[in-house]
């Protein structure tokens, strides 16, 4: 959950937990690639997904001609 406050902070309340283990299956992959737009969010939240497996998506997405952004909220 990712409030945000008038003075626009964003105080992240998060519970790790099955996130810690998830990846992008291959069938959602493609269904994603498919957007105009892809945003991955919860980088340092999802350690399945970190690191070569997002490069991995987010350049098969500009391949596709997706714009993309990435939130860098726990980034370490």
């Amino acid at each position: 959950i990712l409030p945000i406050r008038p003075d626009g902070s964003r105080p992240a309340l998060h519970a790790k937990g099955a996130s810690r283990q998830w990846r992008i299956s291959p069938e959602v992959q493609q269904k994603a690639l498919g957007a105009k737009v892809l945003h991955f969010g919860g980088v340092g939240s999802l350690p399945a997904m970190d690191g070569a497996p997002t490069a991995a998506l987010l350049a098969a997405a500009k391949a596709a001609g997706c714009i993309t952004t990435l939130d860098l909220i726990a980034a370490g």
